[in-house]
């Protein structure tokens, strides 16, 4: 057979595959979790974060001389967020696939080739989640294969870093207990982020902040919501867009893949998670002009090897993670 490679270039794949994820929210209620977060697209290697938190206040008394002093409002923190190459590839043998349910596909290889490039786009997302969440690149790889968690360091693994640090002050953390969870505690886990704020989280706009959860905190906190009679606003508006679930005026928003990969590196224990930042503060990099191949212009190709009757695809990224502002943030979370 002699099938012309399908590519991608750079740019198209960015525009495809990577920032719908990072797409605004609809009528104000967030699609995906990674739709809060800040995305930078021209991360070649290293650029430099700018916090643009105000420093207190500014509001000074008038004395009877001509000095006037200037406060900053904001600083430049030598905080970075790095890039690192990445890829994925896989083969997809038709011979051996054929043997399989879907032999009505043998005369029809560019169909094939078009279902097996769709579950290899799913992958690549679920790794693109796993690692802006969990990634850690001195990690052990996942032996049962499920999951790709070490190819670049993702967002938890900044945030342990910046608590050993002590750039995370210590009220702002605490130890969730692993294991089941019950709505109550549910609850109190989304409470305690709440809570525990800095006086200059709680000088900001509920609007401006998020609390991220993982799916069983999500469900036991909906479930508590509902114990109370306010699951009105649970469900769909009027328009058939679904209602943000809050917590005193701020959106609880749910990644459904992070309590599975959380709970997989604690050996398979539930693990739980409610964390409360500002939209915006964490950070996921990476490069839109960014390519393999000869030319250094294929963010994807797929290809049929005629060597090994078999269709290729590899994809190629530059990814990373960091949060803008660590102090912003307070977590409630089961250590792994």
């Amino acid at each position: 057979m002699n099938f012309i490679p399908l590519v991608i270039e750079p740019k198209a794949f960015y525009d495809l595959m990577i920032h719908p994820h990072f797409a605004d929210a609809i009528d104000g209620v967030p699609q995906t979790s990674l739709s809060t977060w800040t995305i930078l697209d021209d991360v070649s290697s290293k650029r430099q974060l700018i916090d643009v938190i105000g420093n207190g206040t500014i509001l000074k008394q008038r004395d009877a001389t001509c000095n006037t002093v200037f406060t900053p409002v904001a600083s430049i923190e030598k905080r970075c967020v790095e890039t690192i190459k990445c890829y994925a590839a896989t083969i997809t043998c038709q011979e051996e696939f054929y043997k399989n349910c879907l032999t009505d596909f043998y005369r029809q290889a560019p169909k094939f080739r078009d279902v097996a490039l769709m579950w290899f786009q799913k992958l690549f997302v679920k790794d693109l989640y796993t690692n802006a969440w969990v990634g850690k690149t001195t990690r052990t790889a996942d032996v049962s294969g499920v999951w790709g968690w070490n190819t670049f360091d993702g967002v938890l693994t900044h945030i342990e870093s910046a608590i050993t640090s002590g750039d995370i002050p210590a009220s702002q953390v605490n130890n969730l207990a692993g294991g089941a969870i019950t709505d109550a505690n549910a609850y109190a886990a989304v409470k305690w982020t709440y809570d525990n704020q800095s006086q200059l989280l709680e000088t900001l706009p509920e609007a401006d902040k998020v609390i991220y959860v993982t799916q069983k905190v999500f469900n036991g906190y909906v479930n508590h919501l509902i114990s109370l009679g306010v699951a009105f606003n649970l469900q769909y508006a009027i328009n058939g867009l679904p209602q943000a679930v809050q917590y005193m005026g701020v959106d609880v928003v749910v990644e459904p893949l992070l309590g599975a990969v959380m709970s997989a590196i604690n050996t398979g224990t539930q693990a739980n998670l409610a964390m409360l930042t500002v939209k915006g503060n964490l950070v996921f990099a990476t490069d839109s002009e960014y390519g393999s191949g000869a030319d250094m212009n294929q963010a994807l190709r797929v290809w049929f090897s005629d060597d090994d009757e078999s269709w290729k695809y590899k994809a190629a990224i530059k990814a990373g993670t960091q949060i803008a502002v660590p102090e912003l943030i307070v977590i409630n979370r089961t250590v792994l």
